[in-house]
């Protein structure tokens, strides 16, 4: 959901898939590389963990990928919050997730050195690991958990998210900080795992950097706040911020038009 301040000279680009020019770049299968517009509302994911210094722990990872659906962070809730959501516009929706827990890391030539996230970095992630890892060739698209450097870190901003539909991929970062009294860090959340899915169905942002949801271009009305692609309401004090719990969050009729849900 929230996207650091990091991304934001990139947003015009999300939506379009991006080659690399950067040296070591790998090629994708052409088959993996069709939008998931073409599943027809079965997909399957795998959610990766990866790394460059410091990693996930381990009790970080089982709260992430608890089948059982019993902690708030679980990215399992995901696959039965879309499927309601989608029962609502009457469409066919089915998404089945596998967790690989084995950490890996992603060498560094595959990391922006100047700590500037952008296209062909998700590009060049997402190729590694399906050449390297052939196993996950047999899934729709790629759930990217990584622990980025200390490069990355930009005051108040400690999360890297991203989504690239023509990779089927999208990465949900972190940055792992000392402060003096032990390690201060954001777990991907999964409301920002279905938000970056959501990306690769097409759907667009719906937020203003800093403010409240964009005005539709058709109806000149604004977004609905609780809608995924915006996420956003306001405090006590006027002051707008982000929604993180996926359970206030909802795809409202723009969205799901987006993303095939209703068609004309």
């Amino acid at each position: 959901m929230k996207k650091s301040g990091l991304l934001k000279t990139l947003a015009a680009a999300a939506l379009i898939g991006i080659s690399s020019g950067l040296a070591g770049c790998l090629t994708v299968d052409d088959s993996k590389k069709s939008t998931l517009m073409e599943k027809d509302g079965d997909y399957s994911g795998a959610v990766v963990f990866t790394y460059t210094n410091e990693r996930f722990l381990a009790e970080e990872i089982e709260a992430l990928c608890d089948t059982g659906n019993s902690t708030e962070a679980s990215y399992f809730y995901v696959p039965q919050w879309h499927k309601e959501q989608a029962d609502i516009y009457n469409a066919k929706f089915k998404m089945d997730l596998t967790c690989f827990k084995n950490q890996i890391k992603i060498p560094k030539e595959f990391i922006a050195p100047a700590g500037t996230f952008h296209p062909a970095n998700l590009e060049e992630i997402s190729g590694y690991l399906r050449e390297t890892y052939l196993k996950l060739n047999d899934y729709d698209f790629l759930a990217i958990n990584h622990v980025f450097p200390v490069e990355y870190y930009r005051e108040g901003e400690s999360s890297v998210y991203y989504a690239l539909p023509n990779s089927r991929a999208f990465i949900l970062g972190t940055i792992k900080l000392e402060d003096g009294i032990g390690i201060s860090y954001v777990l991907p959340r999964r409301s920002s795992f279905a938000h970056e899915f959501d990306h690769l169905l097409e759907a667009t942002d719906k937020k203003e950097d800093g403010k409240g949801c964009k005005k539709n271009p058709e109806t000149e009305e604004l977004y609905e706040p609780d809608d995924i692609m915006c996420a956003r309401q306001k405090d006590e004090n006027g002051n707008w911020l982000d929604i993180y719990r996926l359970e206030e969050l909802r795809i409202t009729p723009p969205t799901a038009y987006e993303i095939g849900w209703i068609r004309e």
